[in-house]
């Protein structure tokens, strides 16, 4: 019974706000609805898609996820929709977009809320006509899959300061799940950093964390969420020397903390070095989280996505 509570696919919750969530991606996986998943960044939107595709009764069908602000704004509707041989200068071939690679499994457009306004009227027709075209092409092709959204922004007030369409949003809206922050539901808390400690526990010859250190780590307030808890617990295994981890033995940074970064630029570098180098440290800072990367370094996400590729950055962490 404990574990039919703790655990629903590869999310792990026992509080009442994760039971919730977990009745929803049950209802959700057994209807052909469309849904909205809404969250901060690292509270597991992606895992929630996934649940859903996972226990429908199309879970033997394709799962393709497509992060709407990795892509550059030129190329993301080739990405969705694809793209006829000689549709523009660098089509040199025919591509297959990932609505067409679902086919009847399910899409994922992850941060959908970043999605440029021309775009979003393409994307409502598919979700009306369930049918679209490739770049350059006459074609109607249907989509017979589930479309699946998520969004760390609050869509109703992007739709208020006119970046985001109403008629799409009410479309996504179908069916939606929210999922609260990790301050939100702290007895989710012992049960996350447990499951992490024991993924890596082999390794490191950790067995255990202390009812002190676990005192910390529940009255943190995780601005990064799950994603920022499992960074500490593998930062603080790779340096803990017993088998129990103690309150001082947690690697918890302070965010803003000016005093944690320091940057060192030996004489001789050139700009663009120096560029990269300032990148590297911003998303390592951030525990990987790019989009606060992205904020902090004062550029958009897609920018930072370009700089990567240029920079042959595949691993910032």
């Amino acid at each position: 019974m404990r574990e039919e509570i703790l655990h629903f696919g590869m999310m792990i919750g026992e509080s009442r706000k994760m039971q919730a969530v977990f009745g929803m991606i049950e209802a959700a996986s057994q209807n052909e609805v469309t849904v909205l998943i809404e969250g901060e960044t690292g509270t597991g939107k992606e895992l929630v898609a996934r649940a859903i595709h996972q226990n429908s009764l199309n879970s033997k069908k394709k799962f393709v996820a497509i992060n709407c602000t990795a892509i550059p704004k030129d190329l993301i509707e080739s990405e969705l929709f694809g793209h006829e041989k000689g549709a523009f200068t660098s089509a040199h071939t025919r591509r297959v977009g990932k609505f067409e690679l679902a086919e009847e499994g399910s899409i994922l457009l992850d941060e959908i809320g970043d999605m440029e306004k021309n775009l979003q009227a393409k994307l409502l027709r598919v979700l009306e006509e369930r049918e679209f075209s490739r770049i350059g092409g006459n074609d109607q092709i249907k989509f017979r899959g589930r479309m699946i959204a998520t969004t760390n922004k609050p869509l109703l007030k992007l739709i208020d300061e006119g970046s985001f369409r109403n008629d799409l949003y009410y479309r996504l809206a179908e069916f939606t799940i929210h999922l609260s922050p990790l301050r939100e539901r702290k007895e989710d808390i012992p049960p996350l950093a447990n499951h992490f400690l024991l993924k890596e526990s082999s390794k490191h010859n950790v067995s255990s964390i202390s009812k002190k250190a676990m005192e910390v780590l529940t009255n943190h307030d995780w601005p990064g969420n799950i994603r920022e808890l499992k960074n500490v617990i593998h930062r603080t295994l790779i340096q803990v020397k017993t088998s129990e981890i103690r309150p001082e033995d947690l690697r918890i940074e302070k965010r803003g903390a000016k005093e944690d970064f320091f940057l060192h630029l030996p004489p001789g570098l050139t700009l663009l070095e120096v560029e990269k180098r300032v990148i590297l440290k911003t998303i390592q800072f951030y525990h990987g989280d790019k989009k606060a990367a992205a904020k902090a370094l004062d550029i958009g996400i897609s920018t930072l996505y370009e700089k990567l590729k240029q920079f042959e950055i595949e691993n910032p962490n």
